[in-house]
């Protein structure tokens, strides 16, 4: 994987994003959503199907996503 954890500050804006995001505590797969009422971002766990609210810390950090496998 290229790169390292980057500060949200950087992180993708764009809805739909997904990123491999880390609490302070955990990493998880997350994705951009505009869920809340007040229409902001906010990232979301994301497992491969809708994603669900994440009960973990505020994300503090992000990475890209690696490619997937060949095959």
């Amino acid at each position: 994987m290229a790169g390292g954890w980057e500060t949200m500050e950087t992180a993708p804006v764009e809805e739909g994003s997904r990123v491999l995001l880390f609490d302070g505590t955990d990493q998880f797969v997350g994705v951009l959503t505009r869920y809340n009422t007040k229409h902001t971002g906010e990232w979301r766990l994301w497992a491969g199907a809708k994603p669900v609210p994440w009960d973990g810390g505020i994300p503090t950090h992000w990475m890209p996503l690696p490619d997937a496998p060949p095959g």
